[in-house]
């Protein structure tokens, strides 16, 4: 890297680590409520050289924001809380005790159905597979699991990560967490890339995640998506259509129309045509119009981010190294407004800050008034100040959970018993 950029950069980083990083806010949360808890808590980082370190730890706030100032680290993650503080003279000794159950859901993995964008590129369009996953996940992790304290992060490019923060879900090892990354594996996928959904019943679960893609999937995924709108994509539909004269029979009608809303009401009719008909093939593939709702809307989420107690996972609110981003915490009920494309970057809450303060100090010039902003925060001068204020509401609602816990006696089982197999139902 050059080294103009390398100086620019880390400058930047030093600046939003002492001045704008809600490291009090932080603290307070991997504390849960017991200030000692942090030194047990791994840490790692990578300079903005490329420097990776790992097994680092901190007695308190200061001493963290402290060090964040002094490397200037491009990137941040966190890990578990371990028996012992994490050092890496002492790997060998750690045993991972406990850590937030973490999903990861990451736009590329929409490669095989989005056409605005792919790779590393994102937009407006497919951020709404975000938004439909988001919902989804939610209402399962509350009605299915329990699950009551959990933080929606943006991961400073082109997905969420979404940290379930409950107590007793933190003590859950690799295979009871394997198990529940398991239950929300419907989109399967093999080695040449394709992805398949093959339900034999529908599930209360599948039935509440379509009745949530229901208002999303004609005008976002048909149309915004042109889910039918060239050969290429009509032949990935129809390779999941069972049988090749199916196959021919419906690749027939999808070439008579030209819209992919056309095609598509077109096979809705077809096909309730053929299972009316009694079709012997039609009635094995019964949910086969769920199936493909589920193919193209169904979150994708990365497993072995969830499987692995000591899997890091970048910490929130600290910097994308390749974008500038703030990891920043979401307010789930307007994630479908959020623009990542416009999210806060160390440069432009710097800019924010500069305007604000010159606007105060022009207002009280103007109005012969004294400043009434030292007692301010710095984020609290920039579009940051929303984000943290969503952190906070977070961390109420945790403390006053953690102060007056009530866990169904049922779900508290269901955790004690939990296995791969108990949770399979497609």
């Amino acid at each position: 890297m050059d080294g103009i950029i390398v100086d620019k950069k880390t400058r930047l980083l030093k600046l939003y680590y002492k001045i704008f990083f809600p490291v009090d806010e932080i603290a307070e949360w991997l504390s849960y409520g017991d200030g000692k808890k942090l030194k047990f808590r791994e840490f790692a980082y990578t300079t903005v050289n490329g420097a990776f370190k790992r097994y680092i730890s901190f007695d308190n706030r200061e001493e963290m924001v402290k060090t964040f100032y002094t490397e200037a680290p491009a990137k941040v993650d966190i890990s578990a809380i371990y028996n012992v503080r994490p050092q890496y003279s002492g790997k060998s000794n750690l045993r991972p005790l406990k850590k937030e159950l973490v999903f990861d859901i990451d736009l590329t993995d929409y490669d095989e159905v989005r056409i605005c964008c792919s790779g590393t590129k994102i937009c407006d369009k497919c951020w709404n597979y975000m938004t439909i996953a988001c919902k989804i996940l939610d209402a399962s992790f509350r009605e299915d699991w329990g699950f009551r304290n959990i933080l929606w992060v943006y991961s400073g490019r082109r997905g969420i990560h979404v940290w379930v923060c409950d107590e007793h879900i933190q003590l859950l090892n690799n295979i009871q967490r394997a198990a529940i990354i398991d239950f929300f594996q419907l989109v399967k996928g093999n080695m040449f890339g394709k992805t398949r959904v093959h339900l034999n019943k529908l599930h209360f679960s599948v039935r509440r995640a379509l009745k949530i893609i229901e208002p999303y999937f004609i005008p976002l995924i048909v149309i915004e998506q042109d889910m039918l709108g060239n050969k290429q994509r009509m032949d990935k539909f129809l390779d999941s259509i069972p049988t090749k004269e199916t196959r021919n029979e419906v690749g027939l009608l999808l070439e008579k129309y030209t819209s992919s809303l056309d095609r598509w009401q077109a096979f809705l009719i077809y096909i309730k045509t053929e299972m009316e008909s009694m079709n012997k093939v039609w009635l094995q593939r019964r949910y086969f119009v769920e199936e493909t709702i589920l193919r193209y809307s169904y979150p994708r989420l990365d497993v072995s981010v969830t499987t692995g107690i000591n899997h890091l996972l970048k910490l929130p609110f600290s910097v994308h190294p390749e974008t500038g981003k703030i990891a920043i915490a979401l307010d789930l009920d307007q994630i479908h407004l959020f623009k990542p494309n416009t999210a806060p970057t160390m440069q432009s809450i710097w800019n924010e800050k500069i305007a604000f303060n010159s606007n105060i100090k022009t207002e009280n010039k103007t109005n012969k008034m004294s400043d009434t902003t030292e007692n301010m925060k710095e984020y609290e001068k920039t579009s940051l100040k929303h984000s943290v204020n969503v952190f906070k509401n977070f961390l109420a609602n945790m403390k006053t959970i953690r102060l007056a816990p009530v866990i169904d006696p049922e779900t508290e089982s269901k955790f004690e018993r939990i296995s791969i197999r108990s949770l399979r139902y497609y």
